[in-house]
């Protein structure tokens, strides 16, 4: 563990401990840093939670090393299954998505159980010798100086507490004291319309039940209704409620149990979770205030259309926790976390709008609408793969692609992850190769390296990994072959922040 400087008691303190708070705990923790992570529930909530994941997020993941601990509770349809279908008032299907596995290395999309990915998120996190995982501590005053953070509150008991970090970030959700305290505005819009989330248990799922259809959306005038099967039976409903069903649909099982049977009969389900929502898209007018910051649904929440709230607070950590690292090893000036905000509040301005539009697509306000959608998605679906991969909302169309921050020449998008073989003859994903922090890969055949600039080279430690084609890996398929005679430094992301053709 680091010797944190100012006799502070951590060197990050995360306030929220979802999936955003305990992957940005894991990042921070697997490279050194010290941790507190408070927490007011001694459980993971039982409301229904986020459902959609990316490979984005599953590459982060990977990063933490808990992808095979939170596996059995993902579901994705291997490549070329239909995942996706917009479907008419009568069930017509009219625009459908298939499975890909993208330049990321798992699949472009896929669907979860936060609950027991979460408890397996928190299992790794506790063997983490440099975390306090600080469970039933209630927040109640976080303050600052030029050099620390502090926070104080009592824990359930009623005994006050109060510690000090270097640097302090708030993955405490939509209401985030953390945005409150630290005087950061939260400007955007609250949606009209009311909707049921249900979440229930198919009793008559069974180990070995094939997965026969993916996500389906009814495009129904004023009577949108969607559908997420998930893993080990459970299944998501989503009702756009009706005004005289505001308010009373949520406590009608029977009425719930009529509505289900009108698209999926043939299920028997026990209704788990349940509640009534308002959507909201909302962002904050800025992701740090001094040594404070915020991540996720305390920095941006959007509707679910677009499958993007979860996703988006793990790109938010991924790209946090390693600036973070690079200014508490003094390798960078703390204005490198100004590089945070400038990269990330303006890709998640698009995400935001993004599910806004497929909102006005998924729920037409009147059969003329709903005919001009099902026009349009028709058309598409009739375009040659080619040209209709352009229209196709998943992969790279929704990644980040930098035009600003920490990056250099040729850097802003993500490092491809495909099977190499390493310096044994083995497959392994290029990944495990990189290592957890910067990478240089030299895919030149010559042994030297492209020389980066001085303020380059102060970006990597000595945990930077080199590694050389031909000597360290091969790459049999031809799958790196757009970075021939290039050295490529990538950053702890996975963006890749320069490329040089080496000399």
């Amino acid at each position: 563990m680091r010797e944190t400087p100012n006799r502070c008691d951590a060197d990050v303190a995360i306030i929220g401990a979802g999936p955003v708070g305990l992957t940005l705990a894991l990042l921070l923790a697997r490279n050194g840093c010290s941790v507190l992570l408070f927490e007011r529930h001694a459980k993971p909530f039982a409301e229904p939670r986020a459902v959609g994941i990316d490979d984005e997020t599953l590459r982060t993941w990977q990063a933490c090393g808990v992808l095979e601990t939170i596996a059995p509770y993902m579901l994705a349809g291997p490549a070329g299954a239909v995942v996706f279908t917009y479907r008419d008032a009568k069930g017509k299907g009219f625009f459908s998505l298939v499975q890909n596995k993208g330049s990321l290395g798992h699949p472009e999309g896929a669907v979860f159980l936060q609950p027991p990915t979460e408890e397996a998120l928190r299992s790794a996190l506790v063997k983490e010798s440099n975390v306090r995982f600080l469970v039933g501590h209630e927040v109640a005053q976080l303050t600052q100086t030029s050099t620390e953070t502090r926070t104080e509150g009592q824990t359930l008991d009623g005994s006050p507490f109060s510690y000090t970090a270097r640097y302090l970030v708030g993955c405490d959700g939509a209401r985030s004291q953390v945005r409150e305290q630290a005087g950061i505005a939260f400007p955007g819009i609250d949606c009209p319309e009311a909707w049921l989330i249900l979440d229930v248990f198919d009793n008559e799922w069974h180990e070995g039940f094939t997965l026969e259809q993916g996500v389906e959306v009814w495009c129904e005038p004023c009577r949108t209704t969607v559908t997420v099967p998930l893993p080990c039976g459970y299944r998501r409903w989503e009702i756009l409620l009706r005004k005289d069903e505001v308010g009373t649909l949520v406590n009608d099982d029977a009425a719930i149990r009529k509505r289900i049977a009108q698209q999926r009969p043939q299920d028997n389900p026990t209704i788990i979770r349940r509640k009534e929502i308002r959507f909201s898209a909302r962002q904050a007018e800025r992701y740090r205030a001094g040594r404070m910051l915020i991540a996720g649904d305390a920095a941006h929440v959007t509707p679910p259309f677009a499958a993007q709230g979860l996703v988006s607070g793990i790109r938010d950590v991924a790209n946090l926790a390693w600036k973070l690292i690079a200014v508490l090893e003094k390798r960078q000036p703390d204005a490198l976390l100004d590089t945070y905000d400038v990269e990330r509040r303006p890709h998640q301005r698009k995400m935001i709008d993004l599910a806004l539009f497929l909102g006005r697509v998924m729920m037409p306000r009147t059969h003329l609408e709903a005919l001009s959608v099902r026009s349009f998605l028709r058309l598409i679906q009739a375009l040659p793969a080619r040209i209709k991969g352009r229209f196709v909302l998943r992969g790279g169309h929704l990644q980040p692609h930098l035009k600003a921050g920490c990056i250099g020449p040729g850097g802003g998008s993500y490092f491809p992850q495909n099977d190499v073989l390493d310096a044994r003859g083995r497959a392994v994903p290029f990944d495990t190769l990189l290592g957890t922090g910067f990478a240089v890969v030299n895919f030149s055949t010559l042994q030297q390296e492209a020389v980066f600039p001085t303020s380059v080279q102060t970006l990597l430690s000595k945990g930077t990994s080199h590694l050389q084609f031909g000597r360290d890996f091969s790459d049999p398929d031809n799958a790196y072959a757009a970075f021939a005679g290039e050295t490529v430094l990538i950053r702890p992301d996975r963006i890749i922040h320069t490329r040089l053709a080496t000399s």
